[in-house]
């Protein structure tokens, strides 16, 4: 299986949900999660502040896995969180270095 890196840009609500799945799945052994601001054109699930800024303080999960895990969690999350405002990207690892 390729390593790839699944990067997860959510609601803040979420962080304690996201953080529990991610800890319960034995074959992510490492993630990282940061806040980040989000931008877009489409305000419709934007606050009015949001609106007025342009930009939604979000969480961003990064996850170091496989192909196969990366799409199994992306399914488990869309049927646990029906609704849920998730924006996932999947990028190819070309090199890894873990090495100190």
């Amino acid at each position: 299986m390729k390593d790839c890196l699944l990067i997860l840009i959510v609601d803040q609500e979420l962080e304690d949900t996201i953080v529990d799945l991610l800890l319960t799945r034995a074959e992510i052994s490492t993630f990282t999660q940061q806040e980040v601001r989000s931008f877009s054109r489409d305000h419709a699930n934007f606050s009015v502040v949001e609106q007025v800024t342009g930009r939604q303080r979000r969480l961003m999960f990064q996850v170091r896995t496989s192909e196969h895990t990366a799409g199994g969690l992306l399914r488990d999350l869309r049927r646990d969180l029906p609704g849920a405002e998730i924006e996932s990207w999947l990028m190819p690892l070309l090199k890894t270095d873990t090495s100190e």
